[in-house]
């Protein structure tokens, strides 16, 4: 799922002023770990709960994909807004000290806007 919204960044990319598409490109690729990160995570939760489930098929099949659903969700939520708030901390460490503070925010907006696919994502 992360590798498909890749050209959903590069559609947001060709809107964007001149200049500012290889920023938007780089940051999509910082949101796109972190959508991978998790991807990772929910699926290695999800993936024996489904199993476990489908395995029994209890009346407990049905409590579990809400379960499921709703944790999703919450994951989904606390990653973004994790993402909105620690954007530019986020973007300042993994590039290091060479960015001036103009580039930094302008990346850590990207970041912010990116972020929203979180949720999608999970």
């Amino acid at each position: 799922m992360p590798a498909a919204l890749i050209p959903m960044n590069y559609a947001f990319a060709a809107s964007v002023s001149v200049g500012t598409v290889a920023a938007w490109a780089f940051s999509s690729k910082v949101v796109v770990l972190f959508s991978g990160l998790a991807s990772v995570g929910a699926t290695a939760v999800v993936l024996p709960q489904m199993a476990q489930a489908l395995m029994f098929r209890g009346k407990d099949v049905r409590h579990n994909a809400k379960l499921l659903s709703v944790g999703g969700v919450w994951l989904g939520g606390v990653l973004m807004l994790g993402g909105f708030l620690f954007a530019e901390p986020l973007v300042a460490n993994l590039l290091g000290k060479r960015l001036s503070e103009f580039e930094i925010s302008d990346m850590a907006g990207i970041v912010r806007v990116g972020m929203m696919q979180i949720p999608i994502v999970i």
